[in-house]
């Protein structure tokens, strides 16, 4: 109906240069997301990290079913007023993801 967003995908074999998937929802939300971004991870998963308004969201999908799991809030804008954040997530050596984004805050303090 026009009223919702999504964080969509699409499994692609690079070796033979078509989709494995047919197209699947990450998320859906009645406000608009963006700037989506993924980590492969070891065990037949990715997670999938993106922005709603002043809120980092992420949720881990499962390759091999194209199957998403449940979203979680990841930052919030208590912390900050950044109304346009673009967030990155990379895997760590140790099955751990390290999440970056920029944030302006005024007075450049942490607390």
């Amino acid at each position: 109906n026009g009223s919702s967003s999504a964080i969509s995908g699409s499994i692609i074999d690079v070796s033979a240069g078509t989709l494995t998937s047919s197209e699947f929802v990450i998320n859906i939300n009645a406000n608009p997301q963006t700037k989506p971004d993924l980590a492969l991870l070891e065990d037949d998963r990715v997670m999938v990290v993106w922005s709603r308004g002043d809120d980092l969201f992420s949720c881990f999908v499962v390759v091999s079913t194209s199957t998403p799991g449940a979203e979680v809030k990841v930052h919030d804008k208590t912390l900050s007023t950044n109304t346009d954040k673009e967030v990155k997530v990379r895997k760590l050596n140790d099955d751990h993801v390290v999440l970056v984004w920029n944030d302006n805050r005024d007075g450049g303090t942490l607390e």
